[in-house]
């Protein structure tokens, strides 16, 4: 009769969190005894579903909230183990935002003072720009807040405020 050693469950290891909304989470599960049977994923920590995965690595399809995996060995007829549990957390895109007011007129020689609301993430920068589509003369303002006094103008200007909810990418 063969004898196998008891199922044992490894270490599993996201190489990100957090991670934005819609990313694709990547794991790896190092160690344990027999081989993987499966992954789990669940939203709860509790209600767990299949992923048909039979690698120590995986590449799960987009999520949205965040999600805890792990990995399920079996070692020949000896029980299933579970690994240790991953939590991949899922934080909201970026979002500028709005600035107001949308226009606005000031006397040559002052500048126009704005504010930002309704923006997912932190202010990173301010950018001035000649053009409208910041395609041209775009310079960055070091202000990391929601309110710009900026400097005085002797010509139509654009302004835009840069938000970045990290690790996703900024918005405008």
């Amino acid at each position: 009769a063969d004898i196998y050693a008891g199922s044992s469950g490894g270490t599993t290891a996201a190489s990100q969190s957090p991670v934005c909304t819609g990313s694709q989470p990547q794991l790896t599960l190092t160690g344990g005894t027999g081989p993987v049977t499966k992954w789990q994923r669940s939203t709860n920590g509790s209600d767990w579903s299949d992923i048909a995965n039979t690698t120590s690595n995986l590449t799960d399809d987009a999520i949205t909230v965040t999600t805890y995996y792990r990995a399920v060995q079996q070692n020949g007829p000896c029980a299933e183990a579970y690994s240790s549990t991953s939590t991949v957390v899922v934080v909201a895109a970026s979002d500028g935002g709005t600035v107001s007011p949308a226009s606005t007129t000031v006397c040559s020689g002052s500048g126009p003072t704005l504010t930002l609301s309704g923006a997912t993430g932190v202010v990173v920068k301010w950018q001035v720009s000649t053009s409208a589509d910041f395609t041209t003369g775009v310079t960055d303002i070091a202000n990391t807040t929601s309110n710009l006094t900026a400097d005085a103008i002797t010509a139509t200007r654009y302004y835009r405020a840069v938000v970045s909810n990290s690790p996703c990418a900024v918005a405008y």
